[in-house]
């Protein structure tokens, strides 16, 4: 055997040693020995945040007395190893709840938006409609000239070139129409309160 292998060995049988005959000072040398080095693996495993670095290692220590006093000290071959496993398994699944408690939150806030963004696009819909109805009633009080030269621009996507040669005005009449058809347009709207 090598020298180390002894070592090891030797300080599992004091382990053990001490197992047997567990009291509450033996399981408080137990803990004085590996609490502080359990701390620190834990900490670097889940994050510096003391109190579940705290948490975990006091779980793992409450584990391992229950387990010591069902199962005997013959249920744990290394104290060392088994406070070691039981502290990584409990770091583990303290990293897998955040993951799902962050996923969730992100879901939630995903869920929170698409609902602002639905409602915020009904209400520009509903606005944008209410506006359009305005517009078309408003419309219908201009010049019939102006109201068709509009039309054909706006909702056919005419060109004034088009809409010249549609109602037979030279492009200049179109372009004159238009502009005073839409300034007088948005004078309406804006006294109806749809422009500021």
């Amino acid at each position: 055997m090598e020298s180390s292998e002894i070592e090891q060995k030797t300080s599992n049988d004091a382990v053990l040693d001490r197992c047997v005959k567990l009291t509450r000072s033996n399981f408080a040398d137990i803990l004085d020995e590996y609490e502080s080095p359990l701390l620190c693996y834990v900490g670097k495993m889940v994050g510096y945040n003391s109190a579940e670095s705290e948490d975990i290692v006091q779980e793992a220590f409450i584990r391992l007395h229950k387990v010591l006093k069902e199962e005997g000290c013959e249920s744990i071959h290394s104290i060392k190893s088994w406070l070691y496993r039981v502290s990584h398994n409990l770091s583990i699944d303290l990293i897998r709840k955040r993951k799902r408690q962050r996923k969730h939150a992100e879901l939630i806030q995903n869920e929170d938006k698409a609902d602002m963004s639905l409602e915020q696009d009904m209400l520009e819909n509903m606005v944008r409609r209410e506006a359009g109805q305005k517009a078309l009633q408003e419309l219908k009080a201009l010049h019939p000239e102006e109201q068709q030269v509009i039309l054909l621009k706006t909702i056919q996507d005419l060109t004034l070139r088009e809409i010249g040669e549609i109602m037979g005005l030279s492009l200049g009449k179109v372009s004159y129409r238009l502009n005073t058809g839409l300034k007088a347009l948005a004078e309406r709207l804006k006294e109806e309160g749809v422009f500021e």
